[in-house]
């Protein structure tokens, strides 16, 4: 499979096996999410976080620390560490509200929903 395939396949992927076979194809590596943290997708340099939304997420579940990085496709993905853990389908639709990529976040909504699968991750340049 080519790289160009591998890049629209990463939206159909429901393993993380399989995630991270194409992280490595794309000379990246594989950020998977934990239990306390807010995987955010923000698509190009215009995307922005909701910050009335961040406001609220750091008063209900206190944000602990923030670590970014410029994606491949010159967007940002941004990690919020919580000071509380939280089942996958609530942690999908923070970082929906928070201005994550919608298609991804559908997605990984999907992928729990239909085959009990967590694969909330980003990835990130090697």
């Amino acid at each position: 499979m080519t790289t160009e395939a591998n890049e629209e396949r990463h939206y159909e992927v429901n393993t993380i096996e399989d995630l991270t076979a194409i992280a490595d194809q794309l000379q990246c590596t594989l950020y998977k999410g934990k239990a306390n943290e807010l995987l955010l997708d923000l698509d190009d340099e215009g995307t922005m976080v909701n910050m009335d939304v961040r406001n609220i997420v750091h008063e209900k579940f206190k944000i602990l620390e923030e670590v970014s990085w410029t994606s491949r496709r010159g967007g940002r993905h941004i990690v919020l560490t919580l000071g509380t853990e939280l089942p996958p389908p609530v942690r999908i639709g923070l970082q929906a509200a928070l201005g994550s990529d919608p298609k991804r976040e559908m997605l990984a909504l999907w992928e729990w929903q239909m085959a009990g699968t967590d694969t909330i991750s980003l990835f990130k340049p090697k």
